[in-house]
Order: C-alpha cells, then sequence, then structure tokens
C-alpha cells in the first residue's frame, strides 16, 4: 500500500481521486481495511485518498501520514477538478394544437442544413449533442441560442410549436475526462385501488375539469406555463359568486344623485356606461376575487385567511409576470408552482 511515496505514485501516473481527501475515521472503508491501514501506517494515518491508474483501471486506497502528503493530495484534487469540457445535450419536441408532432421529416431538414450531432429518441422528441471545450459555458449558451433559432424557424414555417423540453450540461474534468450528468429519472409512484377510487369519487361529484386540467397541469415543461396553468385551476376552484357592496335600493340612490349633480351631464349611452360600471357586482365587489380565493384556500389549507390572502396576491402578481413573459423562468415560478400543487393535492386528498 505505501511501497511508494505519493509523489512517487503521482509522478508514475497515478491520479488522485476528485472525490477528495478523506479523514480515515469518515472513509467508506470496511473496519477491517480501516484496522489494515492503521496496522500498517502504526497508527500514523489521519486521511485517505482514492488513486487509480488510468481512467476504468483497479484504484487504491493510500494512506496519508503527514502534512507535506496531505497538502500534495489537496493540492492534486484540486487540479482534477477543474472542467476542460462539457457534454451538452438538447432535448426537443414538436407539437401543436393536435397534440405531439413527428420529428423525423424535420430532423432531416436539419441534417441538410447544419452539421449537428442529432439522434431521434422517440417519434416525438430527439436530441442534440454538442461538445464545448473548456471550462467556459459561453459556447454552450451560444449554441443554444443558434439551435433556437432554427426551432423558430420550422415552427414559423410548419405552422407548430418546436420547443427546447430540456438543457444537460455534462461536466468533463481532468481527473474524470468522462462526462457526469445527474439523471433526470425518478421512480414511478405506484397507484392504490384507493387512489383510483377517490379520482372516480371525484368525477362523481362534478370535477371531471379538475381532472383534466391537473393532467394539463402535470403536462406543462416550464415552471413559466405550470404557474400560468396551475393559477388558473386554483381560481376555477376556489372563487366565488361575487356579491354587491351595495343593495339594490342603495344602487338606485347613487345613480339617481349622479344624475342630480348639475355639473354633470351625461347622454344616454355614457349614462348606460356607468350605471353598467355601478350595477356589476365583479367591480363593484364587496370582496375582490383574490380575497373571495383566499377564504377557500384558508379552509382547505388550514391556515389563517391573512396569510391566504398574502399567497393568493403573491401567486396572482407572478402569473401576472408569467404571462407577459414567454421564455423568463424565475425561482418564484417554481416556488409557486409547487405551493399549487401541494394546495391540489390537499384539497384532492382530504
Amino acid at each position: 500500500m505505501r511501497n511508494q511515496s505519493l509523489v512517487q505514485l503521482v509522478s508514475n501516473g497515478w491520479i488522485v481521486s476528485i472525490r477528495g481527501v478523506m479523514k480515515l475515521d469518515e472513509a467508506p472503508l470496511a473496519s477491517e481495511k480501516i484496522e489494515e491501514v492503521v496496522k500498517v501506517t502504526n497508527g500514523e494515518a489521519t486521511h485517505i485518498v482514492f488513486l487509480n491508474q488510468g481512467f476504468g483501471g483497479q484504484g487504491i486506497y493510500y494512506p496519508i501520514t503527514n502534512q507535506a502528503e496531505l497538502e500534495l493530495a489537496h493540492k492534486e484534487v484540486e487540479k482534477n477538478n477543474q472542467i476542460i469540457a462539457y457534454d451538452l445535450t438538447i432535448s426537443c419536441r414538436a407539437r401543436n394544437l393536435n397534440g405531439e408532432v413527428g420529428v423525423e421529416d424535420y430532423v432531416n431538414n436539419l441534417i441538410e442544413l447544419v452539421n449537428w450531432n442529432i439522434k431521434i429518441k422517440s417519434p416525438t422528441e430527439i436530441v442534440i449533442s454538442y461538445v464545448v471545450e473548456g471550462s467556459s459555458k459561453a459556447p454552450g449558451y451560444k449554441f443554444i441560442s443558434e439551435v433556437q433559432n432554427h426551432l423558430v424557424t420550422l415552427s414559423i414555417k410548419n405552422k407548430t410549436g418546436f420547443i427546447i423540453t430540456r438543457v444537460k450540461w455534462g461536466s468533463k474534468c481532468k481527473g474524470q475526462p468522462f462526462s457526469f450528468i445527474s439523471s433526470d429519472w425518478r421512480n414511478t409512484e405506484k397507484i392504490t385501488s384507493e387512489d383510483v377510487h377517490r379520482i372516480v369519487k371525484l368525477k362523481e361529484n362534478g370535477n371531471d375539469k379538475l381532472i383534466s386540467d391537473l393532467v394539463e397541469f402535470y403536462g406543462q415543461i416550464s415552471p413559466r406555463t405550470k404557474l400560468i396553468t396551475g393559477f388558473s385551476i386554483l381560481e376555477t376552484l376556489f372563487d366565488s359568486e361575487a356579491v354587491h357592496i351595495l343593495n339594490a335600493s342603495e344602487i338606485d340612490d347613487v345613480l339617481l344623485k349622479i344624475k342630480e349633480i348639475p355639473s354633470i351631464t351625461l347622454e344616454d349611452s355614457k349614462l348606460k356606461r356607468v350605471t353598467d360600471v355601478l350595477k356589476n357586482p365583479n367591480i363593484m365587489s364587496s370582496e375582490g376575487r383574490n380575497e373571495r380565493i383566499a377564504i377557500k384556500l384558508a379552509n382547505v389549507m388550514n391556515i389563517e385567511k391573512k396569510l391566504a390572502y398574502k399567497k393568493v396576491k403573491e401567486l396572482a402578481k407572478f402569473r401576472g409576470k408569467a404571462a407577459h413573459s414567454i421564455t423568463d423562468d424565475k425561482p418564484e415560478y417554481t416556488k409557486l408552482s409547487n405551493y399549487i400543487e401541494e394546495v391540489l393535492l390537499v384539497y384532492i386528498y382530504s
């Protein structure tokens, strides 16, 4: 294990793993392995580093017993963690009002036009791969912009929405020249007969639209559109009929007073508009729409109405921002769409 010093091993091509330097008592080694390290080093080992010679080759644990080797190990880890390239993968889909669209013909068109690495992942999805050399992501963002330009052109020419659904950055380091990309996959949640029965009951109770809206909500591919869709569901689910702030007699009295003001002369058409506005409960309601939604939200989530109203105002504010922006995905969109999901699940399962 220690036939050579760490300096000699590094000089002979052994690579200090990017896992880093580990304290001996925290290293992922079996107890008998720890005991062996202690025995071989006469109890002087304080840290462990993992080394390998060539990628895919067998590795070894090396025990560190002095400050000089500890500093060298940290230096090698820092050097080997330097990014040398990125593997960029861009997933794209095509869809229109009729649903998802087959992409094969469009891929052939792109291949004729550009020298990209394009693969058909499914009949409705393509994946474009691109290697970004160096540690800067700037060339990768430039390539993404170039892909978007081509997709927009395809969209306009074919009256179909070609969109980027996912972008992954796989990093390559000096000490790990193969791409490391975290997986987007997750285990499927199994359903039970009780889950199905609950959905059937919801539909029987007149919640068909809620069920279809939920599917639409989960089908969104960006936090921005998920927030827009989710808040629309809440508006439909929690809003109630507006109650006018005035009763019928008070409305008549106000209209009469308006007509009696000498400085105001209203033509019939203008008077009708003033009358319509004054009589409209959605404009002259005792509680605004957000307040009405907040009342039901407070009941569902078992929170104070004041807190619920604050949350609804926040949702409405960012829904407005999202509705007036096409590409600007803010962190708040994710946070608020997650909150909407929580509310909807509480509503369904309560």
